[in-house]
């Protein structure tokens, strides 16, 4: 793509009024200290099982604790963790997250070598199922990410499902597989899952819950009161009706799958509307660019050039610069019409922003002002600079048949162009320098075209003539 061409697109992309990410971002950001609390949550939650008290400092009588290697496998996932966000050695974070996988697997077998160790004999509990899926779910996703991001995501993704089930049989009493998980771990767990999933915050079908944009907040909406209501209308109804307990398992269940199910919905519905909205946007954007860029040449137009120049007087100029207006008119273009066709005079006419833009800056720009006058825009640092800038463009204009030649065989011999140029003075209306540089174009004109004027005219030390330019 032409490099002017991209000027205008880049330009008028209609912004939003914060990022469209900045929730990714700040969950970036989060990580480290999610996997931080992750590791305090879990090495508290195993010190007040030693001292043979619960998670809020009562005495232990019975009931889940946790246990030294769910201690352990949380710790090395989450250091994992704390490595990745340090740009730490990759090799390293997979032997932690492969180490805590390896333990989880023995901790979790009726007759573990790890349960058998004396560190176990005044620790109660001992890893349950339910939390060796969890953590074996987000150390494997861990290690998945480099080479299958989507099957880490849904690993990821999966975990804290399962997390989130036992939750709810923690809530009713329900001890789902192998026993209930200990509060201190599931707050541990869920600090880590947390972490974890913001490593895939890329993944298409979660993105849209953590988007800044009103499908992304109906989505984070709907999915809470999806998740939220049936478990807590649960709550109320076994921790305060009290309903018979015996159909707590049967209850339980169910209300899991209807979470998961309204959940689910509530992502997917998210995800149709984010592709409706980006391709609302791209219209959006496409139609923003026909508006200010010109359809035969790919430059601005003279309504793109307006609004670039509303910004420029708009925002805070440097002390340091110094702008120059510049109208461009090329010499005798209706006889190129005549004489060539208005085939030839489109082509010629679409080459002159690949003759002159790879003489801008990137603060520079070019503008179709109307039929063949072209506006240019020039940010200098120094005033003396302008007159062999302007001598430049003015020799790329001489150059152009060149280019022409390799489009089609009739083309005209010479091509040239007349110059007015004025600087653009701090404080001044952009009228004011408009109105100069169109004085200074017809100066031009007058003195025989192929030339370059200033209005005012430039001291005689700071003129160039074309063979200085060239070399300068």
């Amino acid at each position: 793509m032409p490099q002017f061409q991209s000027l205008a697109k880049a330009e008028f992309v209609l912004p939003m009024d914060r990022p469209e990410e900045l929730y990714i971002e700040r969950m970036h950001e989060l990580r480290p200290w999610l996997a931080g609390a992750a590791i305090l949550t879990i090495q508290y939650s195993l010190y007040t099982n030693i001292l043979h008290l619960t998670f809020f400092l009562q005495h232990y009588v019975s009931g889940p604790a946790t246990s030294a290697p769910t201690s352990l496998c949380v710790s090395l996932v989450a250091l994992g963790v704390l490595n990745h966000s340090a740009r730490g050695p990759r090799w390293l974070e997979r032997a932690m997250l492969l180490v805590a996988l390896v333990v989880a697997l023995l901790a979790s077998l009726p007759h573990s070598v790890l349960g058998g160790l004396p560190v176990q004999s005044d620790v109660q509990g001992q890893m349950g199922f339910d939390t060796f899926l969890v953590v074996s779910l987000l150390a494997l996703a861990g290690v998945l990410r480099p080479f299958f991001y989507k099957v880490g995501a849904a690993l990821a993704v999966a975990a804290f499902l399962v997390l989130f089930n036992s939750l709810i049989g923690f809530s009713y009493g329900i001890p789902y597989f192998s026993g209930q998980m200990a509060i201190g771990s599931m707050i541990a767990l869920m600090f880590l899952a947390l972490a974890i999933n913001s490593m895939f915050l890329g993944f298409k079908p979660t993105k849209v819950l953590f988007l800044n944009t009103s499908i992304g907040q109906s989505t984070r909406s709907m999915a809470l009161v999806n998740s939220c209501v049936p478990w807590l209308c649960g709550m109320v109804l076994h921790r305060v009706v009290g309903v018979n307990t015996e159909h707590y398992p049967f209850e339980a269940i169910m209300l899991t799958l209807i979470i998961f199910a309204g959940t689910l919905s509530a992502i997917r519905s998210g995800n149709l509307l984010e592709r409706s909205d980006i391709q609302r946007r791209l219209a959006e954007t496409k139609l923003g660019t026909m508006a200010v860029s010109d359809k035969l040449t790919g430059l601005y137009n003279r309504e793109g050039a307006e609004r670039l120049l509303d910004k420029i007087t708009r925002r805070a100029r440097p002390k340091d610069t110094t702008p120059v207006i510049v109208l461009m008119d090329l010499d005798h273009f209706k006889k190129v019409n005549d004489s060539f066709g208005h085939a030839v005079g489109d082509l010629v006419l679409q080459q002159v922003g690949p003759a002159l833009c790879p003489l801008l800056r990137p603060d520079d720009f070019i503008a179709r002002w109307g039929g063949e006058e072209f506006l240019i825009y020039l940010h200098l640092k120094r005033e003396e600079d302008a007159a062999a800038v302007a001598e430049r463009l003015r020799c790329a204009i001489l150059g152009m048949p060149q280019a022409l030649q390799h489009a089609t065989d009739a083309t005209p011999q010479a091509i040239s162009a007349s110059f007015g140029a004025s600087f653009w003075r701090r404080g001044e209306p952009l009228s004011d320098a408009l109105s100069r540089a169109d004085q200074a174009l017809y100066v031009a004109k007058a003195e025989g075209r192929n030339c370059v004027r200033f209005t005012p005219p430039l001291p005689a030390c700071a003129a160039l003539t074309p063979q200085a330019a060239r070399l300068a």
